[in-house]
C-alpha cells in the first residue's frame, strides 16, 4: 500500500492544478479584469469637438426624427442652401415608413446620416454586447439609406476610454460639440424632449428659464463675439435638438453665421474629409484606435473659446494601463498567492481521501 502513495501524490497534484485552471481560466480573467476597468473611473477624453479649418460651423442634430418638426427643418435648410448632419436614434427607423422617408430626403438634400446612441448605458456593456449594439443600430440605418453610418452621437456622461476604444474597433467615429444652444428647451413640454433612451443634462431652474427666453441665435453670436475678442476665426460643431420646433431658430442661426463669414458645412467636411460611411455594419478592417493623451483649449476672452484636442498617438491600451495598471497587478499579485493555497489545499485533501 505504501507503494502506492507516490502514484495518489501525482494524482492529487493533477486534479488540484486541472481544477486551479478550470477555476482560473486565462481568458475569464482578462474578461474580468476587463469588466472591472471598464466600470472604473476613468478619464472621459472626448473626441475633436471643433472643425478642424477655422471659419467652418457644422450644425448637427441629435435624437431625432421627429416627424412634426424635422421635416420643418428641412424645409429651411434647403431654402437656404445649407446642409447638416442628423444623428438621429434608431428607435423608429424601420418601424415607420415615414421616418424611413425622411432619412431617404436627407441624403437626397445633400445631408450626412449618423446616429445617436440608442438603448442602456454602453459603459456596463460587454465589448460583445457594445459591438453587437453598434452594428444592429448601423443596420437598421443601412436598411433605410442603404448606406452604413460611421459618425455617431453617445448620450451625456455615456462615455469613458472603453467605450470609445470599443466603437473605434468596430470603425465608428464618435463625434462631440463646442456648442450647444440649449434649444431643446424650446420644446413646449419636458415629455417631447428627450428621448426614451437619453436624457439632456442637468440645467438650473435660473439657466434653464433665461434658455427658454432666448433665442438660440444668441449662442452662436455670444461664441462668435468671443472669437473675435480673441483675434481669431475659430471653428465651431453646435449640437441641436430636432425633436423641438426650431425650425424658425435655425433659420436665423443660417443667417447670423454667414452674415459672419462662417461657412456652414456637414460634419465630415468639418472633420477634414472624415468618411460618413462604410461598406459593412462592424469594422472594415482592423483598426488601431487611438485617442489623445490630453485636450487643450484656444485662447479666448470671455472662456468660451474653441476646444480642440491633440493625438499624441497614445493607444487605448496604453492610456488604459497607465490609468489602471496598478490596480491590476495587485489583483495579480494577490490571485496569486491565493492560487498556491489552493493547489495546495486541494492536494492535501485529494491525499487524505485517497490513504
Amino acid at each position: 500500500m505504501t507503494l502506492l502513495n507516490p502514484f495518489r501524490v501525482v494524482v492529487a497534484l493533477v486534479v488540484a492544478v486541472a481544477a486551479y485552471f478550470a477555476l482560473n481560466d486565462p481568458s475569464i480573467e482578462r474578461a474580468r479584469s476587463k469588466d472591472r476597468a471598464r466600470r472604473a473611473v476613468v478619464a472621459y477624453i472626448p473626441p475633436p469637438t471643433s472643425c478642424i479649418k477655422d471659419g467652418q460651423i457644422a450644425m448637427t442634430f441629435d435624437n431625432g426624427i421627429s416627424t412634426a418638426n424635422t421635416p420643418a427643418i428641412l424645409d429651411v435648410l434647403k431654402s437656404a442652401n445649407a446642409t447638416a448632419t442628423f444623428h438621429v436614434s434608431t428607435e423608429w427607423v424601420g418601424v415607420y415608413t415615414v421616418v424611413d422617408a425622411i432619412l431617404r430626403r436627407m441624403i437626397d438634400e445633400g445631408h450626412t446620416v449618423g446616429f445617436s446612441w440608442y438603448g442602456s448605458d454602453p459603459r456596463n456593456m460587454t465589448d460583445l454586447q457594445l459591438s453587437s449594439s453598434l452594428q444592429a443600430q448601423a443596420t437598421k440605418i443601412y436598411n433605410a439609406i442603404a448606406r452604413f453610418p460611421r459618425l455617431i452621437r453617445l448620450p451625456y456622461d455615456m462615455a469613458n476610454i472603453q467605450v470609445l476604444s470599443g466603437a473605434a474597433a468596430q470603425d465608428f467615429k464618435v463625434t462631440s460639440y463646442n456648442l450647444d444652444p440649449a434649444d431643446y428647451h424650446l420644446c413646449p413640454s419636458a415629455s417631447t424632449m428627450t428621448s426614451s433612451s437619453t436624457t439632456k443634462k442637468t440645467v438650473s431652474v435660473s439657466t434653464a428659464t433665461t434658455l427658454a427666453t432666448t433665442p438660440p441665435t444668441k449662442a452662436y453670436t455670444a461664441k462668435l463675439d468671443a472669437f473675435k475678442a480673441a483675434g481669431v476665426k475659430g471653428a465651431v460643431i453646435a449640437v441641436h435638438n430636432d425633436l423641438c420646433p426650431i425650425a424658425s431658430a435655425i433659420g436665423r442661426v443660417i443667417s447670423t453665421v454667414r452674415a459672419e463669414g462662417y461657412q456652414l458645412v456637414t460634419l465630415d467636411k468639418c472633420l477634414d474629409g472624415e468618411t460618413p460611411y462604410k461598406s459593412v455594419a462592424g469594422a472594415a478592417t482592423s483598426v488601431i484606435p487611438t485617442y489623445p493623451a490630453a485636450a487643450t483649449a484656444k485662447s479666448s476672452a470671455a472662456g468660451a473659446s474653441s476646444d480642440t484636442t491633440t493625438t499624441t498617438g497614445n493607444t487605448v491600451a496604453e492610456e488604459l494601463k497607465k490609468k489602471s495598471g496598478a490596480t491590476t497587478s495587485t489583483h495579480v499579485t494577490s490571485t496569486t498567492a491565493w492560487s498556491v493555497v489552493l493547489v495546495a489545499m486541494v492536494t492535501v485533501a485529494l491525499i487524505a481521501v485517497l490513504s
